[in-house]
């Protein structure tokens, strides 16, 4: 809610710097054009509070906005970051090395 996202700002604002990872933004920041008028009047309260917030945001903090659905994204708020970095899909090797890691990690620990 707008209310809940005035408050995390808030908090934000005393506890810096810090990384704020946003992750499935897309949520909050759909595209118009294609939510039509299906976009609910809180959601969009939430994100006129960011987007306004981030305008005049002069802490020390780096903000990371995460999606897999870029195409779902509102075209106004994708045109204010900084930076776009994009990941393509895990390789099998990096696939695999993480599932190693995880199960040497599993295995430490089970009873």
């Amino acid at each position: 809610t707008a209310h809940r996202m005035g408050e995390a700002l808030d908090w934000l604002r005393c506890h810096s710097p810090a990384v704020v990872l946003f992750d499935e933004i897309e949520t909050l920041f759909e595209s118009r054009q294609l939510a039509g008028h299906n976009v609910s009047q809180e959601r969009h309260a939430a994100m006129a509070t960011l987007w306004q917030a981030l305008d005049r945001w002069s802490e020390p903090h780096l903000f990371i906005f995460a999606t897999n659905m870029e195409s779902k994204m509102d075209a106004a708020m994708m045109s204010r970051f900084d930076m776009k970095i994009y990941f393509g899909p895990p390789t099998t090797d990096q696939v695999a090395s993480v599932v190693q890691y995880w199960a040497e990690v599993f295995h430490e620990y089970s009873a």
